[in-house]
């Protein structure tokens, strides 16, 4: 047993006139016995006290057939004096708690040395139906062996009792008999002499798991397994669940292995290889489950069993240093000839805190390609929470464009001269928007840059299709030095003019423009076959920093770029101005005709209002008329 029960009983006092100090005896004893063994006989040792203090002396049986927890305590005390007291606290058959104190002033008057006072031989039982587990324990109860419970106790106790005094406290585990169901092995016990006392029970629904860490620090262990089993125990609080986790990290030459076993909110789990050979290797494993003792991995196998296993590598022509170490790794680390693959020297650190660890683990070594982190910016493994800091910065390139181009396909030229370093953690990006109305040029906005945001990936994505407006987006979210280093759009941009044939003969035109600011005075023109609608919007760009202007065109922002486009599209974008075609018949051939747009009276343009179709402002002097309220908001018109 755990002699984890150290109580300092020492205490100051005020010397009174007269009052000589005391020699007593001082002893701590804790032990799980079996009651075949009673009555025991204990020797202590002697203190001199301080003046006015007393002698004391604590014992405490906890009786459960067929064992015995014995609590002894004796010291010095500012307590008052007290006659020899024998308190039964629960009586059995089952489980009994019987309490023995005293305080006296003499020199070693605290002078019992036996457990007579507290015996008393417990009459035969008959057996009852009811068969309990009994346990007296610190550590756990996994393998408590079952007995048949007296008739008299017809229901199972588990709980624990907690005893504290100055300098220390003891948490034993208790399982056995009793007379009656609920937590109250203690009858109200609060305090026995100088230690304090209370139960804690297991509700139903609440958990018990095995508790314990590994830290092991060896070569091999990727190959070799480990032991990973323990006998401690846990008792989870209501919602929580049993957890095992292992982190493994192998340079080579050395490797290291943290693993935690407890209970935990965390419910997510997984085996993953997070940083694969030729090279370092850093592999996890997480399992959660929901009932008693399942967190039970035997050993390191649970992980070991899916690691790749690749053939021994050649040598290659690389030279890394190489290190594994609970810190920060020496400037002076062995340098090593890195396995044929490997392409980049790794110099890092991961800080893990959880689980009952903390622990910084300093790593060098080499790997098979020059990504910025190991962990691919894992924030949480199991119950551990990581984090990964470069020795070495990620450098990204950067730089902003924001433009209008009559052919981007083959004169875009996206580098950039300017480099960034990167914070730790973040990724380097590309994006880029296109944007195009047809018979007008192409809109460009793109930017290069370190981003703090984002998984690895690259997206693709078409906003709007032909005919009519076409919007395009791509981004590339990459974790290597300079990876976002795209030159031209050949391959995601390749909208060809729309051709004179495919050109509408319905009478609907749109005003036609793209144009950083505002689209006055724009053209118009006839729209493509399968287009119904005119679309006027405006689209707003923003970023940490703003892009700059390129042109100097009225209204022009002064902190977002924003882009203004009017064209065709062949989908309702908004009911105000958007209208579907209308079935007309010729009253003469009777030939049925579509209307692709309906005029809208009144309309306003310039400030003015029409109840009619007008020339006014016409360069080709023919009438037409607005296709929404205000043409001087919308700027959607047809000829009438």
């Amino acid at each position: 047993m755990s002699s984890a029960l150290l109580l300092a009983l020492l205490g100051i006092t005020l010397p009174l006139p007269g009052v000589r100090a005391l020699n007593c005896h001082w002893g701590i004893a804790e032990t799980v016995r079996n009651v075949s063994e009673q009555p025991f006989q204990w020797k202590t040792s002697q203190q001199n006290c301080g003046e006015g203090l007393g002698c004391q002396e604590t014992v405490i049986i906890t009786q459960n057939e067929p064992l015995l927890y014995l609590l002894l305590i004796k010291g010095c005390t500012q307590a008052a004096n007290q006659e020899a007291r024998v308190t039964e606290h629960r009586a059995g058959p089952g489980l009994s708690i019987t309490s023995y104190t005293r305080v006296c002033r003499e020199d070693l008057c605290n002078d019992l040395s036996t457990s007579l006072p507290l015996w008393t031989p417990l009459p035969p039982t008959v057996p009852g139906s009811v068969r309990c587990p009994v346990c007296f324990s610190t550590e756990g109860c996994l393998s408590a062996p079952e007995v048949t419970c007296p008739a008299e106790s017809s229901h199972c106790y588990n709980g624990v009792l907690h005893l504290t005094a100055e300098g220390g406290s003891t948490r034993l585990k208790v399982q056995g008999c009793i007379s009656q169901a609920g937590c109250n092995l203690l009858n109200g016990t609060q305090e026995i002499g100088p230690i304090s006392l209370r139960e804690t029970c297991s509700p139903k629904g609440v958990l018990t798991c095995y508790r314990g860490i590994i830290l092991q620090m060896s070569p091999n262990l990727s190959r070799d397994p480990v032991k990973w089993s323990t006998s401690r125990e846990q008792q989870c609080n209501p919602g929580e669940v049993c957890q095992e986790t292992l982190l493994l990290i192998d340079v080579g030459p050395r490797s290291i292995l943290l693993g935690s076993k407890g209970c935990s909110q965390v419910r997510t789990q997984a085996t993953s290889i997070h940083s694969r050979p030729p090279g370092v290797l850093v592999a996890s494993y997480t399992r959660v489950c929901s009932s008693n003792y399942c967190n039970s991995a035997a050993s390191s196998s649970v992980l070991i069993n899916v690691l790749p296993r690749p053939a021994a590598p050649a040598p290659g022509h690389l030279q890394c240093p190489i290190c594994l170490a609970l810190g920060s790794c020496s400037q002076s680390s062995n340098v090593v000839t890195c396995p044929k693959g490997t392409s980049h020297c790794y110099k890092g650190e991961i800080f893990l805190q959880g689980g009952g660890l903390v622990s910084p683990v300093g790593i060098q070594g080499c790997v098979a390609h020059p990504s910025s982190t190991l962990l691919s910016r894992t924030k949480s493994i199991g119950v551990f929470d990581v984090t990964e800091t470069l020795a070495q910065k990620l450098f990204c390139q950067k730089g902003t464009f924001t433009g209008i181009q009559e052919d981007p396909a083959n004169t875009f030229n996206w580098t950039s001269e300017k480099v960034e370093a990167c914070d730790n953690g973040a990724l380097c990006q590309e994006t880029i928007l296109l944007v195009k109305t047809a018979g007008t040029k192409t809109a460009i906005l793109a930017t290069k840059s370190c981003s703090l945001d984002g998984t690895p990936a690259i997206t693709y994505i078409r906003h709007a299709a032909d005919p009519g407006l076409v919007a395009i987006s791509y981004s590339n979210y990459c974790e290597d030095p300079f990876c976002n280093n795209r030159e031209g759009l050949y391959d995601i941009w390749n909208i060809q003019e729309t051709k004179e044939e495919t050109k509408g003969t319905t009478g609907l035109r749109c005003p036609t423009c793209l144009a950083v600011g505002s689209c006055l005075n724009a053209p118009s023109l006839a729209c493509p076959n399968d287009t119904d609608r005119c679309y006027q919007g405006k689209l707003q760009i923003a970023e940490d920093e703003p892009l700059p202007d390129v042109y100097d065109l009225p209204e022009t922002p002064t902190t977002t770029p924003s882009y203004t486009i009017a064209g065709a599209q062949d989908q309702q974008l908004s009911e105000d101005y958007c209208i579907p075609p209308e079935e007309k018949k010729d009253t003469a051939s009777g030939a049925e005709t579509k209307d692709y747009a309906k005029c809208v009276f009144p309309f306003i343009y310039g400030n003015k209002s029409y109840q009619t179709c007008t020339k006014t402002g016409s360069v080709t002097r023919r009438y037409w008329c607005s296709l929404s309220p205000n043409f001087d908001e919308d700027r959607a018109w047809k000829y009438c």
